[in-house]
């Protein structure tokens, strides 16, 4: 059974969607990157209306396991998948290989890619895609390897920490096998399960070792709030509730019911860490270590944008801050810090970005791919320099 809610969600989308159409021929859209993309402003609608489903009812918008969605993109793109070694080959119960270098050494780079979508929502094919156009510009000196993490779904009933039991069960085995050089990459729900482990390799597995690198792309950084400030003006979730693809009405009082086992007290921190006064970030040896890089992206008109840069800045220091950009890409968009006692840490703001821009704005890149290192492709190209480096 579904909710009431949620079928009058899915009769009313047609109407929302017809509304983007007339916006957007009387100069009115409400994504500003996107004024003059029709295609991707009705693409972004239907994001959003997929974020706003009930956490209960989510179940309805998973059409395909991941392996299938493996399958579907190898039908569309079959010359581009032909090329990546190791393309779908499955890794113990919750990985599948993306991209498996044939001439891998141990200390060869392997990237786990967790998938954004609120920990309820499964991977969608512009991800892939995405992930597709990222690895063909990747060096190929390096021998990227990328693991794509099949984690379970709260909206399936698999309530966290169940999500991170299931990366730690992925990341032990590749260091059981003797890899010493893994990068933890996540979008949105993926960020914060990637930051979540780091903390939980601290808490729980001192004898693991650490991430080299972090790469974070919208991470979801606090995912509690508190609505009656974040609804004050000058506030992203405020400012930006109409011009992103979360809204801040989605965030409700029974999310925690849904997405935590009350059984598991001890784990809520890893959910909850944003919330947590106890965390020291300094005191985990990945956040001491200069050798390590931590890579953050977020967009100007996306809801996470300043809790994206409060959280950066209570790890690394505060070198970050707000200014508006008027879609114009400055100094104020980047910022690089290296230190003798921190990772190396890179930031871009995208203007006018909104959340999760690479992978739900960019996908196109694909059928691209010569340019997609270039700065058409704001976030894409961010990526690839940061890895390439």
């Amino acid at each position: 059974m579904i909710s009431i809610e949620t079928i009058l969600r899915f009769l009313k989308l047609p109407l929302d969607l017809l509304v983007v159409v007339i916006k957007y021929y009387l100069g009115a859209t409400k994504y500003r990157k996107y004024a003059n993309r029709l295609k991707i402003c009705l693409k972004l609608t239907i994001y959003r209306f997929g974020l706003s489903i009930p956490i209960q009812d989510a179940h309805v918008l998973k059409f395909m396991e991941n392996s299938t969605l493996f399958k579907v993109l190898k039908f569309q793109y079959p010359k581009l998948t032909s090329t990546i070694p190791g393309y779908g080959e499955q890794f113990g119960n919750h990985g599948i290989w993306f991209a498996k270098d044939n001439f891998r050494e141990k200390d060869d780079p392997i990237i786990i890619y967790s998938h954004g979508g609120g920990y309820f929502l499964e991977t969608q094919l512009e991800q892939l895609k995405s992930l597709v156009a990222i690895y063909k510009h990747l060096d190929p000196t390096k021998k990227y390897s990328i693991l794509f993490l099949d984690y379970d779904l709260v909206s399936m009933g698999r309530k966290f920490p169940r999500q991170l039991n299931q990366l730690d069960s992925v990341y032990s085995d590749l260091v059981e096998q003797g890899n010493t050089n893994i990068i933890l990459m996540g979008d949105s729900a993926g960020g914060h399960l990637s930051i979540s482990y780091v903390q939980y390799i601290y808490s729980h597995k001192p004898f693991l070792p650490y991430p080299k690198q972090l790469v974070l792309i919208s991470p979801w950084c606090k995912l509690n709030i508190d609505s009656k400030s974040e609804r004050r003006p000058g506030r992203s979730y405020n400012d930006n509730r109409l011009r992103d693809l979360i809204s801040i009405d989605i965030f409700k009082p029974e999310l925690f019911e849904l997405f935590l086992n009350p059984k598991n007290i001890e784990f809520h921190p890893y959910f909850n860490w944003s919330h947590e006064p106890e965390t020291n970030w300094s005191k985990i040896p990945f956040f001491k270590d200069p050798k390590n890089k931590v890579f953050v992206i977020y967009g100007e008109d996306e809801s996470f944008r300043d809790h994206i840069i409060e959280w950066t800045n209570e790890v690394f220091g505060n070198h970050l801050s707000y200014e508006r950009t008027n879609n114009k890409y400055s100094e104020i968009c980047t910022k690089t810090i290296e230190s003798k006692d921190k990772p190396k840490l890179v930031t871009y703001m995208e203007p006018w970005g909104v959340h999760d821009g690479i992978f739900f704005t960019e996908y196109d890149a694909i059928g691209n791919i010569e340019n997609a290192k270039t700065d058409k492709y704001f976030g894409i190209s961010k990526v690839i320099k940061f890895l390439n480096e």
